[in-house]
């Protein structure tokens, strides 16, 4: 035998593996020198155990496109398309109760519908509009005078009186000029228009 010139100990020998003789019983005769203890390296094959910046960019994320999402009606959108179709069968019914009150000529006149008034033309819808509400309409408001004495007060035993009708800036213009009667500062008497049941005739 003869030493190491290295290490200074005794080269080690290992069994022949020709001879037949199991692994078991082969023997390694390290020197305990030149032993080491074989480094523990963590277990990586859990993801739970990757920091989560990793695992964000090795799972990138898929967008989920409003197209594939179906769309459902919410309560308070089948709730407004109710109202919507209610609405519009009100409005057809108003429709179809509504009569004709006057008709539009080839001049741009109006001409009123009522037989009484087969000749009566307005140059204005707007005027047509006002002999509507004091002639025909049915509970049309009348408005008078408020100094006594005058021909165009209210007389509530009749007599020969004339209202200013629906017009109640034709009134307060009658209260400016005649009487000197600003009715923009003072609330004058009898200001609150009379029906035409309680009230004497007018003309117009």
């Amino acid at each position: 035998m003869f030493l190491n010139s290295i290490t200074g100990h005794r080269p080690f020998r290992t069994q022949d593996r020709s001879r037949g003789l199991p692994l078991g019983h082969l023997s390694l005769d390290f020197p305990p020198q030149i032993r080491h203890q074989i480094p523990q390296f963590p277990d990586t094959t859990f993801t739970a155990a990757l920091p989560v910046s990793s695992m964000r960019t090795t799972m990138p994320l898929t967008p989920i496109l409003q197209s594939s999402i179906p769309l459902q009606k919410s309560p308070q959108h089948r709730q407004e398309s109710h109202t919507h179709r209610r609405n519009k069968k009100h409005r057809n019914r108003k429709r179809a109760t509504t009569k004709v009150v006057g008709y539009i000529m080839d001049d741009n006149t109006v001409q009123c519908s009522m037989p009484e008034c087969s000749r009566t033309q307005f140059g204005r819808q707007a005027d047509f509009r006002r002999h509507r509400l004091q002639v025909h309409s049915r509970d049309r408001p009348e408005y008078w005078c408020n100094q006594e004495g005058c021909r165009r007060s209210y007389a509530p035993g009749g007599g020969n009186r004339t209202s200013f009708g629906a017009r109640k800036d034709k009134r307060d213009e009658h209260l400016r000029n005649v009487h000197g009667f600003d009715p923009r500062q003072h609330s004058p008497q009898g200001d609150s228009p009379t029906s035409q049941d309680n009230s004497p005739s007018s003309s117009f």
